[in-house]
């Protein structure tokens, strides 16, 4: 599943590569074919773009568990034509990466993955342009700050000893009220939580929400939780308070995994509840995820995430599916595709997000309402790979792109721009008239237009917080 969750991760830099492959490495020619944008807007210059669009791709991954490293070489073009072609080469870890192309000359890019998210915070901030949306669509992004805060609460409802005994004991009144201060103490101490709360709310909206939750914290464990008694084996952990109420239980059986949590009045005097089940076959996986926060009178967030014969490595053999539906006062500020009138478009989501991906070993789509809305078309086969990336995160060196200084951006740009300006040219000539006014209808919603025009202003208010340097 691990594996699974890197090759996701991997797909978002190269505009979502399609999930295929053999063992350790996998070769790819990947093209799409769409339902036709709504005519006249944004949508439909970007599906025109995406259907002219073929990626060529050699995926390879290792198994070192201390250094779990990948290399890709891709290139994309459009329809063929060689003008356009863009190569890249990327290697390193899942939290910090190398880019490498020609187009670059013999610069070697630095991406430090932690500090994506602060970089596109700070951009959204000072420019309004809403990156923050895409970081979040890598998961060590968002993964890596909620373990901090989940192994924070281990930590707290653990005691001594060795794992895998049969053992009960209670976590009492005092450890609780240090795990409250400690979990409150993260949302303004820890730099990479303070920040994801700060992107999560940015996103739907919902910080007076969120704030209230945290803030609710040390007096919902002291109003509701007077101690917790804690159960463990080799195969099961309990947290229950009382003969009644269980906080937390997971159960690990043959093929099986299932874990689940209830936490009432955390919201508003609302509840909160999560489900999670995971079936392993032999190279596939069944998972059901639900989550139900707040009540029908004031959901803030319901949803259920269903998916079926889901791959365990890179290498698909038979159909998978999975089907998404999401509704609440968290995700009104957002939006989806839809169709309207036998037209791809989007809208907000007031009615909840109800959508299906489908796929196979040479197709992945994403339907809704029994149509086909994109799928990704590929040819793969098996490379002959000898050995596999092996990388140390102090083997990495290069330009960091997130710690450019206006010298050294400038330095850079001069460097590369006589290669940039002959490469962009034939692209832009290539492109439908539909795709460019879309592309600006975006720059222009993004703020890069008024950007490139009126130049940037970096500077802090005396209202806003500058977050401190320091190293990830």
């Amino acid at each position: 599943m691990k594996r699974l969750t890197r090759l996701l991760a991997l797909m978002v830099c190269i505009s979502l590569l399609p999930l295929s492959g053999l063992a350790d490495a996998m070769r790819y020619h990947i093209t799409f074919d769409a339902m036709p944008g709504k005519p006249g807007s944004v949508v439909e210059g970007l599906v025109e773009l995406l259907e002219m669009l073929q990626i060529d791709a050699l995926l390879t991954f290792n198994d070192n568990p201390e250094c779990e490293g990948f290399e890709m070489e891709a290139s994309l073009m459009l329809e063929e034509d060689e003008a356009t072609r863009l190569d890249f080469f990327l290697y390193g870890l899942e939290s910090l990466f190398h880019i490498q192309s020609p187009l670059f000359r013999d610069y070697n890019l630095l991406i430090n993955v932690p500090a994506i998210l602060e970089f596109c915070m700070k951009i959204y901030n000072h420019m309004d342009i809403p990156l923050q949306y895409i970081s979040l669509c890598y998961p060590y992004v968002t993964v890596d700050p909620l373990r901090r805060v989940w192994s924070e609460i281990e930590h707290a409802l653990s005691a001594p000893g060795d794992k895998g005994e049969v053992r009960t004991y209670t976590v009492d009144a005092q450890k609780l009220a240090e795990l409250g201060r400690t979990l409150q103490d993260m949302t303004y101490t820890s730099r990479e939580v303070r920040i994801w709360l700060e992107a999560m709310t940015s996103i739907s909206g919902a910080g007076e929400s969120l704030t209230e939750i945290i803030d609710n914290i040390p007096y919902f464990l002291e109003e509701y939780v007077p101690e917790i008694q804690v159960y463990e084996s080799s195969t099961e952990r309990r947290w229950t308070i009382g003969d009644k109420l269980t906080l937390f239980h997971s159960l690990a059986e043959d093929n099986k995994y299932t874990a689940a949590a209830y936490v009432p009045g955390l919201i508003y005097g609302s509840d909160f509840s999560m489900e999670y089940v995971l079936e392993s076959g032999p190279d596939t996986y069944n998972v059901h995820f639900s989550i139900i926060l707040g009540e029908d009178d004031n959901c803030l967030l319901r949803g259920t995430l269903d998916s079926d014969s889901l791959p365990s490595s890179l290498h698909i053999n038979k159909p998978f599916s999975a089907e998404i539906q999401f509704e609440g006062a968290l995700l009104d500020s957002l939006s989806f595709f839809t169709t309207d009138n036998g037209c791809l478009d989007t809208k907000p989501l007031t009615d909840g997000l109800h959508f299906r991906i489908e796929g196979s070993s040479d197709s992945i789509s994403l339907c809704q309402d029994g149509k086909k809305l994109i799928t990704a078309v590929m040819q793969t086969e098996a490379p002959e790979v000898y050995g596999s990336p092996d990388y140390n995160v102090y083997d990495i060196e290069g330009l960091n792109l997130l710690s450019l200084y206006d010298s050294t951006l400038s330095d850079f740009l001069s460097d590369i721009k006589d290669l940039i300006i002959p490469k962009v040219l034939p692209i832009i000539r290539h492109l439908p008239v539909s795709t460019v006014v879309s592309l600006m209808d975006v720059l222009q919603d993004g703020g890069v237009l008024d950007l490139l025009a009126y130049g940037a202003d970096f500077g802090f208010s005396e209202e806003e917080e500058e977050y401190e340097e320091e190293d990830w």
